[in-house]
C-alpha cells in the first residue's frame, strides 16, 4: 500500500493511526548512523 500511496486512505478506513509523510519510512538506527560517519541522516519525524 505504500508503494502505490493508497496506505493513508486505506489504513484510516479501517481506523488505523497511519501518519502520511511519517510511517512510510522506519527510523534508522543510531548505530548506522554513527557507523557511516554521519553521512546518513535520519529520516524525519524520528
Amino acid at each position: 500500500m505504500v508503494r502505490q500511496g493508497t496506505a493513508a486512505e486505506k489504513l484510516a478506513a479501517v481506523g488505523k493511526n497511519f501518519v502520511k509523510g511519517k510511517h512510510e519510512l522506519l527510523p534508522i538506527p543510531a548505530l548506522q548512523i554513527e557507523l557511516s560517519g554521519a553521512r546518513l541522516t535520519q529520516n524525519p519525524g524520528y
